[in-house]
């Protein structure tokens, strides 16, 4: 008899990657896996009946993905975001999805942002590809309710898109290809030293000419805006920062920290995170709501 406690110890987390990778919303993916689970539940008799479970559980997931994203439409090609980063704050997440054998998950930040662009047909065979090598063009077909034929000239489509996609924003991904390098090193102590001392002709200099900046539902473009908004959100988190560097999911990032003029405390006021080529930052997105800072992980700055 199937043991669901069992199952969900050594798949929970594997199972909300997946459904992250389909509906790139945190949210989204808990309640689908939560509602999946619950089903299993229910009709146990389903579950008992499997040979392969886990595939079962995986395509009921992407089933209910389906109907989630049935009026949801891709991300337009003109609009520059970054893909949601809550998962990979988590550590069960990479921890589980690492010791499973003869899995080689992607969830990398590149593969992410192009799914962004991507309806959720073209999303739902890339991921499953991903998951089920041998098998995934008749895992879409029966998700899909299409035909085998129909899901490889989707599959086609998915790369004309990806194509596109790269073509209108390869300036602003530089992938971590040259992460590590001393060039790239020394460009994130310049903008670390520019954040700092508030330098805007500095910014201005190691921006590229087209960066990206997002905040919130705010977009920026051009290295001049870019420069004026950052010294704008500085000022937002308060007069005497302190900024830590982090790295999440292949981009790198600022915790940034606002120390109060009464108690000297220090609290997390904001998160920036970029992408940087050996010359140029490139794109950067600026949180400040703290849907992801507060659960970062970083040492407390010293008072002094």
């Amino acid at each position: 008899m199937f043991d669901l406690e069992e199952f969900l110890s050594s798949h929970d987390s594997l199972m909300r990657e997946f459904s992250f990778t389909l509906n790139l919303n945190l949210f989204d993916a808990e309640d689908i896996v939560q509602e999946v689970v619950l089903l299993s539940i229910e009709d146990s008799n389903s579950t008992d009946s499997q040979l392969d479970i886990y595939k079962w559980f995986m395509v009921e997931i992407a089933k209910h993905s389906r109907k989630r994203n049935r009026d949801k439409t891709a991300l337009p090609l003109y609009e520059f975001d970054f893909p949601d980063f809550a998962p990979f704050l988590q550590e069960d997440y990479k921890e589980q999805v690492s010791s499973m054998k003869n899995l080689n998950i992607e969830t990398s930040f590149e593969f992410l942002f192009f799914l962004q662009y991507m309806n959720f047909e073209e999303r739902l065979i890339l991921v499953l590809k991903n998951y089920f090598k041998n098998d995934y063009i008749s895992l879409s077909s029966e998700i899909l309710e299409i035909e085998e034929r129909k899901v490889l000239e989707i599959l086609e489509d998915s790369k004309k898109q990806y194509s596109l996609i790269f073509n209108k924003w390869k300036k602003n991904i530089p992938f971590p290809d040259s992460n590590g390098s001393v060039k790239t090193d020394q460009l994130i102590k310049e903008f670390l030293s520019a954040l700092r001392s508030r330098n805007r002709v500095l910014l201005e200099k190691i921006f590229l000419n087209d960066v990206e900046l997002v905040v919130s539902e705010e977009k920026r473009t051009g290295n001049e805006f870019v420069s004026t908004a950052c010294l704008e959100l500085l000022k937002k988190s308060g007069k005497i920062l302190h900024l830590d560097l982090i790295e999440l999911n292949g981009c790198f990032g600022f915790l940034v920290w606002s120390r109060s003029d009464n108690n000297s405390e220090w609290s997390r006021s904001a998160v920036i995170l970029f992408l940087a080529d050996e010359k140029f930052i490139c794109s950067l997105k600026w949180y400040m709501d703290g849907h992801l800072f507060r659960n970062i992980v970083c040492q407390n700055p010293v008072i002094s």
